[in-house]
């Protein structure tokens, strides 16, 4: 006897086998329980080995306004872009691409979604990405010990260039549409440098967890959001010069969130890059190491003056990416 289930997609198939060999079919119903989403054991075996993809991050402005604890009843505004090259999971194993860990990308992030959405028990199929983005909130925020925002998540969900809104319970894009070609002109002159240090966030967090309720904390709060939206804004104008400004006042909002945001390696680092062409930038992520976001006048010029003063630090190459994370792993 073979028995499978009644909406079994191979049923022709499997009946001639059955024929041929003289064997019963027996059919059975699938009884799915009310919180879960049907699949099907095919499905599942294609999780098991199918190679997951996801990008990382690069946020331009607003960190930290994604954060509904910190945010209270006031709204936020990011700016970010996902990045190849992508890191994948194949087999229970992750290939990181050669990012170094701790450099201010969402790494981590990208690693929670990769292990969610090839979980044998989550039908990334059934999801919007607003679903997924907020299910892989609601994840990390489970097993961190600190509240977060969103922007990592919905970032690396909803892929290229995005400016997100943030309330105390949602997430979602704002109009602000940037053409492509827009974009890879911005990127010639972007330099993705690695200090060389690899940050550790907790002081940072820490810090701003004390602060964001003063005064000098709301003022700067005030300004990421600020920065958040108008990035955006001015990328969609094709104002550069004016987006590494924003980067630059973004960077400086963050220190006076949070000091531990820089030290003194990294003021070094930014006033050496100021004598050698560059425009502004900020430090990836929370910062206090990590990696440089620099907009300048020539990359090539800036990354051998910057190699040449810190040993240390090394560029990470990368690319702009586009596809959303259904598209990207066909989900």
């Amino acid at each position: 006897v073979f028995v499978l289930n009644e909406d079994d997609a191979g049923i022709e198939e499997k009946k001639e086998l059955c024929n041929r060999l003289g064997t019963k079919m027996e059919f059975v119903k699938r009884i799915v329980p009310s919180e879960l989403v049907p699949t099907s054991t095919t499905r599942i075996i294609d999780k098991i080995n199918f190679a997951y993809r996801a990008p990382l991050r690069i946020d331009f402005a607003g960190g930290w306004t994604d954060v509904p604890f910190i945010m209270g009843n006031k709204l936020g505004y990011v700016s970010n872009i996902t990045i190849s090259p992508l890191i994948e999971l194949k087999n229970g194993k992750f290939n990181f691409s050669g990012y170094p860990r701790g450099s201010g990308l969402s790494t981590s992030t990208a690693v929670k979604l990769l292990e969610m959405i090839s979980s044998k028990t989550y039908n990334s199929d059934s999801k919007t990405l607003a679903n997924i983005g907020e299910d892989l909130f609601n994840l990390e925020n489970t097993e961190l010990n600190w509240a977060i925002g969103r922007q990592d998540q919905y970032s690396i969900v909803y892929g290229g260039f995005n400016c997100f809104e943030f309330g105390q319970t949602y997430a979602k894009r704002i109009d602000a549409e940037v053409p492509n070609e827009y974009l890879e002109e911005f990127k010639k002159n972007i330099l993705l440098l690695h200090t060389g240090v690899s940050r550790n966030a907790q002081s940072a967090v820490e810090q701003v967890y004390q602060n964001h309720k003063t005064p000098e904390g709301q003022d700067a709060l005030g300004k990421l959001s600020f920065y958040g939206k108008e990035f955006a804004l001015s990328l969609q104008k094709k104002d550069f010069i004016r987006c590494a400004e924003i980067m630059e006042l973004n960077f400086k909002a963050q220190i006076q969130l949070a000091s531990a945001s820089t030290n003194e390696n990294l003021d070094n680092m930014y006033a050496v890059a100021r004598k050698n062409g560059l425009v502004g930038g900020k430090i990836a992520g929370a910062g206090g190491g990590g990696a440089f976001i620099f907009y300048c006048e020539d990359v090539e010029r800036l990354k051998n003056a910057m190699k040449k003063e810190f040993v240390d630090c090394f560029e990470i190459d990368f690319d702009f990416h586009y596809k959303d994370i259904k598209r990207l792993n066909k989900v």
